[in-house]
């Protein structure tokens, strides 16, 4: 397990999975994620998690906490578009067993202060965690916010030919609580287009346009505790 680099934060899930930051990755000395899992007859198989590696690469991750189930992952991450400060960051586990994309916790947490050292209470309802060699705790519904689980790819369509877009109830989860309402916007406009027609109820959109367009489209979900996330896609209607 130990390597020739700066070995830093772990966490131990269930299975004796065991999740580090470590140095070897990429030989920066910064911190990155790492996953290993025990083998047969001994020792552990050590993989760089990928979908999480680009982030990784372009910041400094330290102490970290992954849930005993691994249903999320919470690290403190040093970052340049932070202005050099360290915030605390969280990935859930998606159906297909990926970790979703990495984001910021809430600036109620993550303030002009360092925060880190992360850990989360057995019945998940808790975040401990360090701000400026000061211990705070808050309740995870500050957390535990709506996650993208599929992915949503772009949607192509011809003129005056109807688009029918059914977007999936698992597109986003809630891993404490459930999503209660949905709305779909354009990105830069106040309303949807006067031919585009968006059902929450059945997660459904229609319409026909007879001129060709490229729509940055926005999903937004919000969950029983008034977080709210969201998921961009393009729709391209052709000649």
């Amino acid at each position: 397990l130990n390597s020739n680099e700066r070995e830093a934060g772990h966490s131990f899930t269930l299975d004796g999975t065991l999740y580090i930051s470590s140095g070897r990755a990429d030989d920066t000395w910064s911190g990155n994620i790492l996953k290993a899992k025990p083998v047969e007859g001994g020792g552990y198989e050590i993989s760089v998690i990928s979908e999480l590696s680009m982030f990784s690469i372009e910041t400094d991750e330290e102490c970290l906490y992954v849930s005993p189930g691994e249903e999320y992952l919470i690290t403190d991450s040093w970052r340049s578009v932070n202005g050099r400060k360290i915030d605390l960051y969280i990935s859930f586990k998606t159906s297909n067993h990926k970790w979703s994309e990495i984001k910021a916790l809430n600036t109620k947490i993550n303030t002009a202060g360092f925060e880190h050292i992360p850990f989360v209470t057995s019945d998940h309802q808790y975040l401990f965690f360090v701000r400026d060699n000061d211990f705070y705790w808050v309740s995870t519904k500050e957390v535990f916010t709506p996650y993208q689980n599929l992915a949503i790819p772009d949607f192509y369509e011809k003129v005056n030919r109807e688009i029918v877009l059914k977007f999936s109830d698992e597109t986003f989860l809630d891993f404490n609580g459930r999503i209660v309402d949905y709305k779909l916007a354009v990105e830069g406009q106040k309303k949807l287009p006067k031919w585009m027609k968006f059902s929450k109820e059945d997660l459904t959109l229609k319409g026909t346009t007879q001129k060709p367009t490229r729509l940055p489209c926005i999903l937004i979900a919000k969950d029983n505790d008034g977080n709210i996330s969201q998921a961009k896609f393009e729709i391209i209607i052709e000649e």
